[in-house]
């Protein structure tokens, strides 16, 4: 009975860690990109975020948590399309044409970045940026209220732990108690037969 509660009290558990370590790899991405990063480093720094998210996303836990899954998958996509962006920018200069691939993932994501079919790079890198950031916090607020009620199962575990201690030793008690009564009993039926008088 407790290993059956156990699982249906404790799904989010096991899915704890590895949401928190997408999240905190983006935070820390996030914090890069805020202090200032150069193209050079912004690839290897993505790939270092990406790892514990898409471990997070492939995991069967991700599943468990779709609105969490949801924010997680926005906010890496959002890191990493800047780094297509900065690619054609590093060729290309600060203006990008809304008929090029780039243009068109930016002006679908972010059409009021459009000027007459020109978008302004720094611009769409700094929306993205900021959108990456937004979702972010989305996912930070969910998993704080998903380890509270983690906190919460897990108090609720143990309570039910103690109160499942507590009937086994009531348990023993009575099986103590019974075994003295049937003693007791067995003594009075061997002294009531040997108080009838005897036949003649």
């Amino acid at each position: 009975m407790l290993v059956i509660i156990y699982f249906m009290l404790t799904p989010s558990m096991t899915s704890g860690q590895t949401a928190k370590d997408a999240i905190m790899a983006l935070k820390k991405l996030d914090a890069r990109v805020e202090t200032g990063i150069s193209y050079k480093d912004y690839a290897p720094a993505l790939g270092e975020a990406k790892f514990p998210v898409n471990l997070f996303l492939e995991s069967s836990k991700a599943k468990e948590n779709p609105e969490l899954t949801v924010h997680i998958r926005k906010a890496i996509r959002y890191f990493q399309t800047p780094n297509l962006i900065w690619e054609y920018k590093l060729s290309n200069g600060n203006i990008i044409s809304t008929h090029a691939d780039c243009g068109k993932i930016i002006s679908r994501d972010f059409p009021d970045l459009e000027i007459e079919g020109f978008i302004y790079i720094p611009d769409a890198l700094n929306s993205y940026w900021n959108e990456a950031g937004k979702e972010i916090k989305f996912a930070s607020d969910i998993y704080a209220n998903l380890d509270s009620k983690t906190t919460s199962a897990k108090q609720e575990l143990e309570k039910i732990k103690q109160e499942n201690e507590s009937l086994r030793k009531e348990n023993e008690m009575l099986k103590a108690e019974n075994k003295k009564v049937q003693h007791e009993l067995l003594l009075l039926k061997k002294n009531s037969k040997s108080c009838l008088p005897k036949k003649p």
